[in-house]
């Protein structure tokens, strides 16, 4: 990602298993950051460059997962259609839509932090 910074990543499936090993990457890269066998590279702030998609099964606990580790503003909605069936899709997304915790998020997740992810991609591209 430092690499190329323009690209924008967009890990799918809540972040799979990304959340839960977060703190053990950090640990393994500061080890072999000092032994020499890698750079040393920011992990928190190559994190936080990350978009996550809700495709799968974001309920009950990857998404509770996901909001520990990641910037809400970078969490975008993913279906997993045609993978996943239609009606297995609207059922977990009304699932989602009534659930009092995520009042405030649903509408982050299926617009604005999309349109704030492709506005970026487009302005970066134009650059």
């Amino acid at each position: 990602m430092t690499r190329y910074p323009n690209i924008k990543f967009v890990v799918p499936h809540t972040g799979s298993f990304l959340p839960y090993m977060l703190q053990r990457f950090k640990g393994v890269t500061q080890i072999l950051a000092n032994l020499n066998i890698m750079q040393k590279i920011d992990v928190d702030a190559e994190f936080k460059n990350l978009y996550f998609d809700i495709a799968g099964d974001p309920e009950p606990v990857a998404l509770e997962m996901l909001l520990m580790v990641a910037d809400k503003n970078k969490i975008v909605y993913g279906s997993d259609y045609p993978h996943s069936p239609a009606k297995v899709v609207s059922k977990k997304k009304q699932h989602l839509d009534n659930n009092e915790k995520y009042k405030t998020l649903t509408k982050k997740i299926y617009s604005t932090n999309a349109k704030t992810l492709l506005k970026e991609g487009k302005n970066e591209h134009n650059n």
